[in-house]
C-alpha cells in the first residue's frame, strides 16, 4: 500500500475535500497525511511514496516538488484554467504553477481543459481528469413542476 502526503498552502475548501476523499477511501488507498506546505519535515519526505500537492502555486512547493524523489502529483481545480478575476495572480505564482508542474510526475483535475491544456507542463506528459466526488446520498431530486408550483 502506498504511502501518501498531500501538501497545501492553506487550508481551503478543496482540501477538505481531498481529506474526506482520502478518509473515506483509506482502506483502498493506503497511508496518507495532509501537511501545510510550511509543517512539511524530512521525515514526511521519506516517509512517502507518492507527494500529492493540493494547488501548488508558491516556491516551497516547487521545492518539494524538486527534492521529493518519489512519484509527484499536482492537483488543481478549475481556478487554474480560469481564474477569478477578482484576485489577481502575481507572477511569481504563475512561475511556480509553471515549475511544480514541471517537476510533476502526473497532474490530476477534475477539468478536461486542464488535463487537455497543462498536460505537457508535466514531466512525463501525463495528466487525469476525475468526476467531482459526489456522495450519491447527497443527492436531492428536483421535485417536478407542475401549475400550483408556478405560482
Amino acid at each position: 500500500m502506498s504511502k501518501v502526503l498531500y501538501t497545501y498552502e492553506r487550508n481551503i475548501p478543496t482540501v477538505a475535500i481531498m481529506r474526506n476523499a482520502a478518509e473515506k477511501n483509506n482502506e483502498h488507498q493506503g497511508q496518507f497525511r495532509f501537511k501545510q506546505i510550511t509543517q512539511v519535515t524530512q521525515a514526511d519526505i521519506d516517509w512517502c511514496d507518492i507527494l500529492e500537492m493540493i494547488r501548488p502555486s508558491d516556491p516551497y512547493s516547487v521545492f518539494l516538488a524538486r527534492a521529493a524523489g518519489c512519484f509527484v502529483i499536482s492537483s488543481y481545480d478549475d481556478d487554474l484554467y480560469c481564474p477569478p478575476a477578482s484576485r489577481p495572480t502575481p507572477r511569481w505564482r504563475i512561475r511556480s504553477v509553471k515549475r511544480a508542474l514541471e517537476n510533476s510526475n502526473l497532474l490530476s483535475t477534475c477539468s478536461p481543459h486542464i488535463r487537455e491544456k497543462y498536460r505537457d507542463f508535466t514531466a512525463d506528459k501525463r495528466a487525469y481528469a476525475s468526476d467531482s466526488i459526489v456522495n450519491p446520498n447527497e443527492i436531492k431530486m428536483i421535485p417536478e413542476l407542475t401549475e400550483a408550483t408556478d405560482n
